[in-house]
């Protein structure tokens, strides 16, 4: 699907992305986008997004390469406190 794409696209360039840009890209409506992939994935957009990024989280802790404060910085989480908040010690 074409979001899913943008997202993760937008995940490994470590840039943000917001629902205008997805409209625009994709040429529909933002709620047409909204709605389309919530009933496709049972979730919105930026919960998405941020389970992916929560998914590359895990996957670079793993690594062991980058201080929990480098990851949070690499997947462009708005604070330390936000990014610990996510539950990655416990899914």
């Amino acid at each position: 699907e074409g979001v899913r794409s943008l997202l993760q696209e937008r995940l490994n360039t470590a840039s943000s992305i917001n629902l205008n840009d997805i409209s625009y890209r994709l040429g529909f409506s933002k709620s047409y986008i909204k709605d389309r992939f919530k009933k496709k994935t049972g979730s919105s957009i930026i919960q998405y997004y941020i389970e992916l990024k929560i998914d590359k989280a895990k996957k670079l802790l793993s690594q062991q390469k980058y201080t929990v404060s480098e990851i949070a910085d690499i997947l462009g989480f708005s604070s330390l406190y936000y990014f610990s908040r996510q539950g990655l010690c416990c899914n």
